[in-house]
């Protein structure tokens, strides 16, 4: 019995190496393809830029899920239009030299009040476990953005935050274009909450525990 569920824990690990490696792959010819096309960018558009352009789309959005008659393809198109500006302000950054802790927080800050108001508009009809359990996660990984912010730790997401975000997007985009494909944009989005999860620990684990460890050094020193 041990014997087995050590080899089932081990194939687990496997599995997720696997994975772990075939996204990371995925993740840098994404990043390779972006950063030649942010290349061709001109320098006048920075990533904060981008980024406050994004919180003005999730203003429009708010504003125009709250009048219930003018929701549809307005909100569909501010939403893909958002995203584009998402794929493409890192690869600007980093094109132009221009990766910040401000910028990475203009571009969590963006991504949470895209996210959130489409949600629950869209959702909250047919999920209402789902609904309170992403957007209390987005809200969460905020507030660790700025107290990592305040402490001095990089705030950048790793490659987890990103195809969260990915999960997220696709997920919402099922819902706008095919609103009765719930079953199929639901376990998406429960994924990314998965996902979510594990950026959060990942970067717990390599930023905020060893600066436990160095403050516990200190003090026994």
């Amino acid at each position: 019995m041990n014997r087995a569920l050590k080899n089932g824990i081990n194939g687990v690990k496997v599995g997720f190496r696997a994975v772990d490696f075939v996204c990371c792959k995925i993740n840098k010819s994404k990043d390779w393809f972006l950063l030649r096309v942010a290349e061709r960018i001109p320098r006048w558009i920075s990533p904060n830029l981008l980024s406050v352009i994004r919180i003005g789309f999730a203003g429009l959005i708010i504003i125009i899920l709250i009048n219930f008659r003018y929701t549809g393809r307005w909100v569909s198109w501010l939403f893909i239009l958002s995203v584009v500006t998402d794929l493409i302000d890192g690869p600007i950054a980093r094109a132009h030299g221009k990766i910040s802790d401000t910028g990475a927080f203009l571009d969590r800050l963006g991504d949470k009040l895209i996210i959130c108001p489409m949600v629950i508009a869209l959702l909250w009809p047919y999920d209402k476990i789902l609904v309170p359990v992403l957007v209390s996660s987005e809200i969460i990984s905020l507030y660790i953005a700025i107290g990592a912010i305040r402490h001095s730790i990089p705030a950048h997401s790793n490659w987890l935050g990103k195809w969260k975000m990915a999960g997220q997007s696709i997920g919402i985009i099922i819902l706008l274009f095919f609103p009765q494909a719930t079953e199929v944009a639901v376990p998406i989005l429960w994924a990314a909450v998965a996902l979510g999860a594990a950026s959060l620990w990942s970067h717990f684990m390599e930023y905020v525990a060893p600066r436990q460890n160095q403050n516990q050094n200190k003090e026994g020193s």
